[in-house]
């Protein structure tokens, strides 16, 4: 078309989420543990003990304004670990030897 000027080399675009997908990776593992502070040094313990390029956030039970994401991770009595590995989410964790034995089942 007259007036139409067109790049040299500019891949035609992809649709945003699939954009993640054509690199051929899944998201990262992540891991969120929701306990209170008294409650944190044994799921720190544990935390210790998983790979150092986990996604681990500890979120404390009492934390208010969380994004609608992290607050549907429900904090319990005992302390709770929530993992998922790319779009899969397991099951709750509630002690903190359970999430050790996940990563040892790997």
């Amino acid at each position: 078309m007259p007036g139409t000027r067109r790049w040299p080399n500019i891949p035609p675009p992809r649709p945003a989420c699939c954009a993640h997908g054509a690199r051929g990776r899944q998201p990262e593992t992540q891991l969120i543990v929701r306990a209170s502070s008294q409650e944190q040094r044994a799921w720190n313990a544990a935390l210790a003990r998983l790979p150092a390029s986990l996604h681990a956030y500890v979120i404390p039970a009492d934390a208010t304004a969380l994004p609608p994401m992290l607050a549907a991770r429900a904090a319990l009595r005992g302390g709770v670990a929530y993992l998922c590995e790319g779009f899969t989410c397991h099951a709750p964790m509630t002690r903190p030897e359970e999430l050790v034995a996940a990563f040892s089942a790997t």
